[in-house]
């Protein structure tokens, strides 16, 4: 905005000096400084035909796929007794609300499975209450 108040303000003090008006130079489109117009619409066809081909065609690379081996299956855990036979399968451990996975069962703290009941759950270690005799049995991962 300034510069075309100065330009005005030269043109004021022309004329009370000299009583001419001085031409005004032609105004230039924004795109016309740098390349003409067959330029411009040439460079937009290009980029439009090289975003189609991206997008469009299918990519011939390589695809690479990782292939881990399944884990290893837990191992029942082999009874003193045969009120003992259940598999620990895993454990989801959050610090307040923590999980065992036994035969199957989603079971927290206070849960049961056969005669035994989940006393605490670390995370690697389930320990468990035999409710007939009281025994206690920690298991790990």
């Amino acid at each position: 905005m300034s510069i075309i108040y100065d330009y005005l303000k030269q043109i004021h003090d022309q004329k009370e000096t000299k009583g001419a008006v001085p031409e005004i130079p032609p105004v230039k489109k924004s795109w016309e400084p740098f390349f003409g117009m067959k330029a411009s619409v040439t460079i937009l066809g290009c980029l439009l035909l090289a975003a189609g081909l991206y997008f469009f065609l299918p990519i011939t690379g390589k695809t690479t796929a990782r292939l881990y081996p399944e884990p290893e299956k837990a191992q029942a855990v082999q009874p003193e007794t045969p009120d003992f036979n259940f598999l620990l399968e895993g454990i989801i451990y959050n610090p307040s609300r923590p999980f065992a996975i036994i035969n199957g069962k989603m079971l927290e703290a206070g849960g049961r499975v056969g005669d035994f009941e989940v006393v605490q759950i670390t995370p690697d270690t389930v320990s468990l209450k035999n409710l007939k005799d009281n025994t206690s049995r920690t298991v790990r991962l």
